[in-house]
């Protein structure tokens, strides 16, 4: 099973997501990456505008 060394990537999944992201980093790393970056934003601009604290916008 693959892992960055740390957790198991069966345990880094959640049955629930709605989206999933396979970003190549370690496990101290990830955070780091422009596309985890990217990928946060998109989710807390999504969650404004579902929560009607936002209009969307490009």
């Amino acid at each position: 099973e693959r892992t960055d060394c740390v957790v198991s990537e069966s345990s880094a999944r959640h049955p629930g997501a709605i989206s999933e992201l396979d970003v190549k980093a370690t496990h101290t790393g990830v955070h780091h990456k422009l596309t985890t970056i990217a990928e946060i934003e998109r989710i807390l601009r999504l969650h404004l505008v579902e929560s009607g604290l936002r209009t969307v916008s490009k």
